[in-house]
């Protein structure tokens, strides 16, 4: 059986909405997109995540007594990130603020220690955060849960199970109020991580450009996808026009499991493009280099497993 392929590209698009610096007008983009989130006056740093409550889960009270000048996060001491965490929460709309977040807990896709203790405070701040057309503690939220690259740390996020699960609500918001197939792409991805569905979270942070990076499971040839051509096409390149073969639709009756799921919720919201690219995600289609048959979304690293089966049946 060959091995499953995992997309290599590592920076996620939320990324950049995040206000990355690398981005260029991406900090730009978070402060204009984010202006709205805030609910009502800053938060005092008394009233922000790090307050004990009796309504906050055990894993949210153990962040409070946490020694963070020795947890480990992208540039070695995570001793800042409470502080990042607390002035996210006071003022949502802070695109320096989320900038400095997305390096540290979650740079260039990859997480660290930090990432995993952060998960309660972005839980909190996601469920409290009105519906907007971006959400910023929702994406890297979903970054960190769906990320399949973790330095220097074990892998804890089993622990938040319930803190994620907690904040799918708040992810259908985000869907319903998405302004346009972009972001309705990045929610999809957003519920994905929340789920636990790392494979297609991954593939759906690009499944707002319509351009895919992926990989034959055959002979290793990395591989573009571009999906909103007609027809969707395969190719060696990133070069357009493509022309690479053909890759034919997958039929929605034919999907079920975690896929079915999503093209239910870009129905459900009229997502008529958003569809067609999911389809094509799953199509069938031939590598332009082995010439060996692609399908049911191999190519990504999902597998049929992934288009066919819920994670129930998965082992």
């Amino acid at each position: 059986m060959t091995a499953r392929r995992e997309i290599t590209k590592k920076c996620p698009r939320q990324y950049a909405k995040a206000g990355n610096s690398d981005k260029g007008a991406g900090a730009q983009n978070c402060a204009s997109q984010a202006s709205g989130c805030a609910g009502g006056p800053a938060k005092s740093r008394s009233s922000t995540w790090r307050e004990r409550r009796d309504d906050v889960s055990v894993d949210e009270q153990v962040n409070e007594t946490i020694d963070w000048t020795e947890v480990q996060d992208a540039y070695g001491s995570a001793e800042a990130v409470p502080g990042l965490l607390d002035q996210a929460a006071g003022l949502p709309s802070d695109a320096g603020v989320w900038n400095d977040l997305w390096s540290r807990l979650c740079h260039q896709g990859t997480v660290y220690q930090a990432s995993f203790l952060a998960i309660p405070a972005l839980g909190e701040m996601a469920r409290v955060t009105p519906p907007m057309p971006h959400s910023q503690a929702l994406n890297l939220l979903a970054a960190i849960a769906g990320s399949t690259d973790v330095s220097g740390t074990p892998d804890t996020r089993v622990r938040y199970a319930d803190v994620l699960a907690s904040c799918l609500p708040a992810a259908e918001a985000y869907a319903a109020a998405a302004a346009d197939d972009t972001d309705f792409c990045y929610a999809l991805s957003v519920v994905a991580g929340l789920r636990g569905e790392r494979a297609w979270h991954q593939v759906l942070t690009f499944l707002a450009d319509g351009t895919v990076p992926g990989g034959c499971p055959e002979c290793g040839e990395d591989l573009c996808v571009f999906l909103d051509t007609i027809p969707a096409r395969v190719c060696l390149s990133w070069v357009e026009p493509p022309d690479g073969p053909e890759l034919v639709l997958a039929k929605a009756d034919t999907i079920e499991g975690y896929a079915q799921g999503m093209l239910v919720m870009a129905g459900r919201h009229s997502r008529g493009n958003v569809t067609h690219r999911l389809l094509a995600l799953l199509g069938d289609g031939q590598c332009p280099a082995c010439e060996r048959p692609l399908s049911r979304g191999s190519l990504f690293g999902l597998g049929v497993d992934d288009a066919q089966e819920g994670p129930s049946k998965r082992r």
